[in-house]
């Protein structure tokens, strides 16, 4: 069980920094390069200015949360004694 939870958790911070981070920055700043042409014209100016500082913000908000899963990520590998590996080894508990 331990064992699963630890691939879990590394895979989580894996796929945190690579969709998250890096693929969610890259969209974003691709959007905003090509900002004329990623909304029809119908669409307001106060709506379109509105949706790219969302997008923005929801890109800055991973950023400001992956701090705390890195330390939370580093708690978990340590385990309850302090020690790399988990400290406890991979017992199934029924």
């Amino acid at each position: 069980y331990a064992r699963v939870v630890h691939i879990s958790g590394v895979m989580f911070v894996i796929l945190f920094v690579v969709f998250r981070l890096a693929l969610n920055t890259y969209a974003t700043v691709y959007l905003l390069q090509r900002r004329q042409a990623a909304m029809p014209t119908a669409v307001p100016l106060w709506q379109r200015w509105f949706l790219l500082a969302a997008v923005c913000a929801g890109s800055a908000l991973q950023f400001f949360w992956f701090p705390a899963v890195a330390r939370a990520f580093a708690a978990g590998a340590r385990g309850p004694a302090g020690k790399l590996g988990g400290g406890g080894g991979d017992k199934d508990v029924a």
